[in-house]
């Protein structure tokens, strides 16, 4: 198995940023990358619901008219067809 994971290293420690369960006794290559030439890493977040996130984007106006949006575009597009 490969598999490439980011980390930290703290207190001398490398530390991943990902929760990882490795096999007992597995081989590690450790590639240590300048700070200059990488954004720095920050520690995931907790995520939560997908539920709301494109709240800002919508239009109260248009709601009334979604009904039946697809079915307009598709006839829209394909009309001269």
């Amino acid at each position: 198995m490969l598999a490439t994971y980011t980390g930290v290293v703290r207190n001398g420690k490398p530390v991943l940023v990902d929760a990882v369960v490795l096999p007992e006794n597995s081989q590690l290559i450790i590639t240590i990358l300048d700070e200059s030439i990488i954004a720095p890493i920050q520690e995931e977040k907790k995520r939560g619901s997908a539920y709301g996130c494109l709240h800002k984007y919508a239009n109260p106006a248009l709601i009334s008219e979604e009904e039946g949006a697809w079915k307009r575009a598709v006839e829209a597009k394909h009309a001269n067809s």
